[in-house]
């Protein structure tokens, strides 16, 4: 609730007959969250001071205090950005022409502060105010860029293809060691949302591209499908209405170039992060620690270290799916369920299932096996807990070679089944009772038709079987 008046005096009165008529009516206010005779307030996005509306410094610190290239490829990246808002920056050419100089292969890249740091500077203030920079109309929609680097996540949100808001952070140390690729762009999305929030909240015309098109397939599956730390993730957004589309990082200029010019993380909130972080590497340790023993995991985690193919896998998960190019062959049978794969304490995971290497796969087998419970009973736990490539085809030989299985099967084999040679020969008969009613249900094993006949009320409170079937058979005679 914002209140503003020119005159004390009759401010103060109006505070006094809102506070008096919030009493009449029970509405509790929090005083510690009460400021009077403030001389300016952030208010979605805007500064609202005595010399008129500016733009909230928040809004505009990741370009305005985003540190200066240090070499081409940074600088290229720069000149990308304010190329992509080129049409709102007045004498764009003249304005970053000093910097252009520095791309030249032949001269050497010597950023100068008195030089190009005033140009820098000039176009950052270009950058940051109007006509570039605009505030935002709710009756218009939006579209927020999202991106992730190995060590940060950029972030902006445009109408009409103007900037409203730039945001830009580092990632903690467990997002940078610990995050697959597509955990850092979804924590990419989730940052945009919770950075605009003022901006999208209860907004149905909201769009957020990403670079990372797996993204586009978890954030369709059900939830349930999704690893831990995306499961948290994705619950966040569910207060939002947004639809998330993939284009190629080349298109994501803005968001590309904050995530790689990122401000240091100075969110208070970064230390709770890594605690969830932290609980839900444990959930997933715990889920494990519940169907094997310590040495069990011991033995997978060392095949798992000595496995060449494993580490592929585990560094491919880290560094993401995106570029089919680069994915090793020894990987391929996993890309069909990448985006499902997380990684916690040197293993791979597919929700509750740990990715076995090839090392530990016969042990694993053994042990599913070792109850001869059958082809289907072993492939049902095997699916509960384990996962790897011809897990099933392995399971079905082992219970084919062994003799126990074998005998087992031989002795519990069904009963023939005689068919019927004329109709009412054989009959199956059960009752259900709906609303305190009991109903009798008669099919013929001949052809299938059933008939539903209601009975009367009976003193015993649940009918005999053997009653059922002789009335069964009297009603048919």
């Amino acid at each position: 609730m914002l209140w503003s008046w020119r005159h004390v005096r009759r401010s103060t009165g109006c505070l006094i007959a809102l506070l008096n008529r919030c009493d009449e009516k029970g509405l509790r206010l929090n005083k510690d969250k009460l400021q009077i005779n403030r001389k300016s307030i952030t208010y979605r996005g805007r500064s609202l001071t005595a010399d008129g509306v500016r733009p909230d410094k928040r809004k505009i610190s990741a370009i305005g205090d985003t540190p200066a290239p240090i070499d081409r490829p940074a600088l290229r990246r720069l000149l990308g950005m304010a190329t992509y808002l080129a049409r709102y920056l007045p004498n764009f050419s003249e304005v970053t022409g000093k910097l252009r100089e520095l791309l030249a292969e032949d001269v050497e890249f010597q950023f100068d502060d008195l030089i190009h740091g005033n140009v820098l500077r000039q176009l950052k203030q270009l950058l940051v105010n109007a006509p570039v920079l605009r505030y935002l109309d709710i009756k218009k929609p939006v579209h927020i860029q999202a991106d992730s680097s190995s060590y940060g996540i950029g972030a902006a949100i445009f109408q009409d293809g103007q900037p409203v808001e730039y945001a830009s952070r580092s990632l903690t140390r467990v997002e940078r060691d610990s995050y697959a690729q597509i955990e850092r762009e979804m924590a990419a999305v989730v940052f945009a949302c919770n950075r605009f929030h003022s901006y999208i909240f209860r907004k149905q015309d909201v769009t957020i591209t990403t670079g990372h098109k797996p993204l586009i397939a978890i954030h369709k599956k059900s939830l349930t499908s999704a690893p831990r730390r995306l499961q948290r993730m994705l619950l966040q957004l569910q207060r939002y209405a947004f639809t998330l589309q993939y284009v190629p990082g080349s298109q994501l200029i803005v968001a590309d170039t904050l995530s790689r010019a990122c401000l240091p993380d100075k969110d208070d909130d970064a230390g709770h992060d890594e605690l969830l972080a932290a609980i839900a590497d444990d959930e997933q340790m715990e889920s494990l620690r519940m169907v094997a023993l310590p040495a069990t995991i011991d033995m997978i985690k060392s095949a798992a270290a000595a496995n060449n193919q494993y580490q592929l896998l585990l560094r491919q998960i880290h560094v993401g799916w995106h570029d089919a190019a680069v994915i090793s062959p020894a990987v391929k049978d996993y890309v069909t369920f990448a985006d499902e794969l997380t990684t916690v304490g040197g293993l791979v995971f597919k929700g509750d299932r740990v990715v076995i290497p090839q090392d530990a796969r016969a042990e694993a087998s053994r042990r599913i096996h070792s109850s001869h419970i059958g082809v289907n009973g072993c492939i049902r736990r095997a699916r509960e807990s384990v996962l790897y490539p011809g897990m099933t085809a392995d399971i079905k030989l082992m219970v084919f070679r062994c003799a126990i299985c074998a005998e087992h099967q031989a002795m519990s084999h069904k009963e023939p089944y005689t068919a019927p040679s004329r109709p009412w020969e054989r009959v199956k008969v059960d009752n259900f009772t709906p609303r305190n009613q009991d109903y009798l249900v008669t099919t013929r094993y001949l052809s299938g038709y059933f008939e539903v006949d209601r009975l009367c009320c009976h003193p015993q409170p649940r009918l005999d079987a053997s009653l059922l079937i002789t009335m069964s058979v009297a009603q048919q005679c």
